[in-house]
């Protein structure tokens, strides 16, 4: 007969979800995808203002797409904590294809009946591009991955993109794929999952509190959901 063991059990961690600061294109209304726009002025004030608002926060692994709208984003995070930044392509945006560069409710209107197939259907594509199911695909198997090899280590912090988040935010709280479609993300909000029993349970979804008095992070948000 064995004593008893003295090896801690393991210890999920939360998980925080940052969506990257705006851009230009973010306040034009222009869908980005894989393009690789950077951080306007007013999207590096609102990442500083992300540094301050989670300097407190005990964080134990920081990974970012390696876009450069969310890379950006992630090192100005991670000054605080004096963690590397970790860049993943698994984690851009949907791929947009033949939408890249052009304003999402021009798409909308002018391209109504492929844009609401891909809207209606996780497993269609937006033409020459991506599906909800296909960027899935590529996205949850690496947090999971990470997830993995943490321990009670402090939370994971994701910066990455608005359709991306929403993604991954459904994969945590079994939602259904397509449901994921309705969870607004604002550009530099934060949302914080805790471990809950076998999951997740929800602690907060898009806080922006820390982007008061910045006005373009209010309206430089209101057309474009996916970038």
């Amino acid at each position: 007969m064995t004593g008893p063991s003295n090896a801690h059990p393991e210890q999920r961690v939360p998980v925080i979800l940052v969506r990257h600061g705006v851009t230009d294109w973010n306040r034009l209304g222009l869908v980005q995808g894989w393009t690789d726009i950077p951080l306007s002025d007013s999207g590096r004030a609102e990442a500083s203002r992300l540094s301050l608002a989670l300097a407190s926060h005990a964080i134990g692994r920081i990974i970012t797409s390696d876009l450069a709208r969310a890379r950006e984003t992630a090192e100005r995070v991670a000054e605080p904590h004096r963690l590397p930044v970790s860049s993943h392509p698994e984690l851009r945006e949907y791929h947009c294809g033949e939408w890249e560069g052009r304003p999402y409710l021009d798409i909308r209107a002018d391209d109504r009946e492929r844009f609401q197939s891909w809207f209606d259907d996780p497993e269609t594509p937006i033409p020459g591009g991506e599906s909800m199911a296909m960027a899935e695909r590529r996205a949850t198997p690496l947090l999971e991955a990470v997830l993995s090899e943490m321990n009670g280590e402090g939370a994971l912090l994701v910066v990455a993109h608005g359709g991306i988040n929403r993604l991954l935010a459904a994969h945590l709280l079994g939602m259904p794929l397509e449901s994921a479609r309705r969870l607004r993300q604002d550009n530099a909000s934060i949302s914080i999952f805790e471990p809950f029993q076998d999951g997740w349970a929800l602690r907060l979804w898009n806080g922006t509190a820390h982007l008061e008095g910045l006005e373009e992070a209010i309206n430089g948000v209101t057309a474009s959901r996916v970038g």
